[in-house]
C-alpha cells in the first residue's frame, strides 16, 4: 500500500492484489483436490465393499435355497449326454412337482474385457440339474452328472438378473486358483456357486441349509454372446479353492476374495491403493 510522506495508506497495489489472489487460489486447489480425492476414497472403498455384499448375498440365497419363485418346466434324463441331460421344455410347471429336477445354484458372470473402458457389467444365471439318477435313484453330488444348465431365454423363462458393479466401478481382472494338487491359477470371467446336497446315512436327499461349494467356468470367455453354452452340462464346471475380483475407480484397485474358511464359502475386501492387482 502507497500513500504520501505523513499520509494515511492509499490502498493495495495491483501487484499486491494479484499476490494475494494467487495464494489464495493456489490454496482453493489444493482443498478442492484434498476434498475431491478423500471423496473418491470414500466413493470407491464404498462400491467395492457393496459389491462384495452383493457376491456374499448370492452365496447365502443359495445356501438357503432362495430362488425365483416363477415356476419352471425341467425334465432330466441320466442317461444323455452332459450336454443334452437337462431340459426346459416351454410351458410352466409348479415348483415342487418337477420331481428329476433341483435348482443347482448360480452363476456371476462378469463381462471384463480389457479393450473396453467401462466393464462393470456382470450377469447372475440360476442354473437347474437333475436330482436323482440311476434305478436306485442315488443322490446326483457333481455338476457333470447332473447336467448343470442355465434357465434362460431358450426354456421361455428367463431367471437371469443383469446387474452393475456399485459406484460403476470396473472390473481390471478376475483370477480363479483350482483345487488340483498343486493348484493352479486361471483366468476366469464367469463363477459358480452351486449347492452340495445333504445325505443321510440311506443316502437319501435331506432338508436344511447345504453347503455351498465355488465353481468357475474353464473356457468362459468376456462378453461371450452365449455364456450358457460354455457350461456343457456341467462338464466345464470346475472346482475351485478360491477366486479374486480385482476392481478399479481408474486410480485406486482393490481385491474381492473368495473361498472357505472355516468350511463355510465367504467374500472378502482388501484394499490395493494405487497399486494395480
Amino acid at each position: 500500500m502507497l500513500g504520501g510522506k505523513n499520509k494515511q495508506p492509499l490502498g493495495y497495489t495491483i501487484i499486491e492484489v494479484m499476490i494475494v489472489l494467487a495464494v489464495s487460489g493456489v490454496m482453493f486447489i489444493i482443498a478442492a483436490n484434498f476434498i475431491g480425492d478423500k471423496q473418491a476414497k470414500t466413493a470407491f472403498a464404498e462400491g467395492v465393499n457393496e459389491t462384495a455384499s452383493r457376491l456374499q448375498g448370492v452365496i447365502e440365497q443359495v445356501r438357503n435355497g432362495q430362488y425365483s419363485d416363477i415356476n419352471v418346466n425341467c425334465t432330466f434324463n441320466s442317461t444323455a449326454s452332459p450336454a443334452d441331460k437337462v431340459n426346459f421344455p416351454v410351458g410352466a410347471k409348479t415348483q415342487g412337482t418337477n420331481f428329476p429336477c433341483v435348482f443347482l445354484g448360480k452363476l456371476v458372470y462378469f463381462s471384463y474385457d480389457a479393450d473396453v473402458p467401462d466393464s462393470s457389467g456382470y450377469e447372475v444365471f440360476s442354473l437347474a440339474g437333475g436330482r436323482l439318477a440311476g434305478d436306485q435313484h442315488q443322490p446326483i453330488t457333481t455338476p457333470q452328472d447332473a447336467g448343470a444348465k442355465i434357465i434362460n431365454n431358450n426354456s421361455g423363462v428367463n431367471l437371469t438378473t443383469k446387474e452393475t458393479a456399485a459406484q460403476n466401478l470396473n472390473i481390471y481382472k478376475m483370477t480363479v486358483t483350482d483345487s488340483a494338487t498343486p493348484p493352479s491359477t486361471h483366468n476366469s470371467y464367469g463363477i459358480a456357486f452351486l449347492q452340495s446336497p445333504s445325505v443321510d446315512a440311506g443316502n437319501d436327499l435331506t432338508n436344511g441349509a447345504a453347503t455351498v461349494n465355488l465353481y468357475y467356468v474353464d473356457g468362459l470367455q468376456p462378453n461371450d454372446s452365449a455364456p450358457e453354452d460354455r457350461i456343457n452340462g456341467g462338464t466345464n464346471l470346475v472346482t475351485a479353492k478360491s477366486a479374486e475380483i480385482c476392481l478399479t475407480d481408474g486410480t485406486r484397485y482393490a481385491k474381492i476374495t473368495m473361498g472357505a474358511t472355516g468350511g463355510s464359502l465367504s467374500v472378502g475386501v482388501k484394499m490395493n491403493g494405487t497399486t494395480p492387482c
